[in-house]
């Protein structure tokens, strides 16, 4: 027997082998059974059934009649398979009020939010650390410095923490950086579960978390936002990257905070450029902020200025991944930095400390709330 097509069966159906006997030409068989055998097939199935040329019987007549008839008639089709009516105007219409209300719901579940105001009543001074671009997973980062800063924070009385954002390397391979994906030494999900645990210390001191570009990664990528999951766990308030506005009321005087991964207006000259521009283009309708805190460029910065007949402060927190190659390739200096603001009650007062200085600063406002009498 020749060999089938591709896909064809090796065993020949009593409908073939009654054409094959009824002596009909290979074109006339491939009318019946179409693409069914290839030439060289047929005529091996001819000569293995000792059938030649123009044999013929009335039994194999009503047989190509029957199979020919097959294939000139469609089935017949089952009811299921008939067309369905097109939908009417009130189905569509249901469809979309469906949707509207899902979309309405879903805005209703966003963990995000633009701001957040805390009322903390009489109270000593309290200070303010901003944390960020750890950069957990990632090479080249200090960890056991990190553990130390977040322990500091968590034994110290009114110190409280900003998360500013790339809490996780979560390098990712389609990424722009793919060489830092070999840089990890913890998988994103490890990632994640160290900055749980890590962060955790602190709880109930995170005034705000905000995301950062490293975990918008997975965002872009699969719609998970990691950084809110992060902030449900810590119990804190969460902004994405659009930053957002923490108010602080200590006795009767409010402050006003405004934190974001980053800002438009970068400049290699003036690294207060980015806060200058948030100050002045904040898209929010809302009172001046006294601080303005920025991350993002692994570079720790605080500028003090005078904005509407008062001092504000612009700063930027760096980073605890002080061994980059990627930053320093691009002219970046990868510098740790955990700035800190110390505020008081009563009177709008707002002593900054640069980030290089963060066990320094939580000396001075340590000293500062234990010499306070009101």
């Amino acid at each position: 027997m020749g060999v089938p097509k591709s896909g064809q069966s090796l065993t020949w159906a009593p409908e073939e082998d009654a054409l094959v006997r009824a002596g009909v030409s290979y074109p006339e068989f491939c009318q019946a059974f179409p693409n069914r055998r290839t030439r060289h097939s047929y005529q091996q199935r001819r000569y293995k059934l000792g059938i030649s040329a123009g044999r013929d019987t009335s039994e194999t007549q009503r047989l190509v009649a029957d199979i020919f008839a097959a294939e000139r008639e469609p089935p017949e089709q089952p009811a299921f398979m008939g067309r369905k009516e097109p939908a009417t105007d009130d189905e569509w219409e249901e469809l979309f009020a469906h949707i509207e209300g899902a979309c309405e719901i879903r805005e209703g579940l966003d963990p995000s939010q633009p701001d957040v105001t805390y009322d903390l009543g009489p109270t000593k001074p309290i200070a303010v650390a901003f944390l960020g671009d750890t950069h957990c997973g990632a090479g080249g980062v200090e960890y056991a410095r990190l553990r130390s800063d977040l322990d500091l924070i968590a034994q110290t009385d009114g110190l409280f923490v900003v998360g500013m954002g790339d809490y996780c390397e979560n390098a990712l391979p389609d990424g722009k950086a793919k060489s830092s994906v070999f840089g990890q030494v913890m998988r994103p999900s490890e990632q994640l579960e160290y900055a749980r645990r890590r962060f955790g210390v602190c709880g109930g001191k995170w005034l705000a978390l905000i995301g950062g570009n490293h975990e918008a990664r997975t965002a872009r990528a699969t719609a998970i936002d990691l950084v809110g999951g992060l902030a449900k766990h810590l119990g804190a308030p969460y902004f994405t990257e659009r930053g957002g506005i923490i108010r602080l009321v200590l006795g009767n005087q409010p402050y006003v905070i405004l934190v974001k991964h980053d800002y438009t207006g970068r400049s290699r000259i003036s690294k207060s450029n980015a806060g200058r521009r948030a100050f002045e283009e904040w898209p929010h309708n809302w009172e001046r902020a006294d601080v303005i805190c920025l991350a993002h460029l692994h570079e720790p910065d605080l500028h003090h200025t005078t904005r509407n007949g008062r001092d504000v402060v612009w700063m930027r927190s760096g980073t605890y991944k002080t061994k980059d190659d990627y930053a320093e390739a691009g002219g970046f200096s990868p510098t740790y930095g955990v700035p800190v603001v110390v505020l008081y009650p009563g009177t709008r007062k707002v002593i900054a400390w640069p980030g290089e200085q963060f066990r320094d600063a939580v000396a001075f406002y340590v000293n500062a709330r234990d010499t306070w009498n009101g």
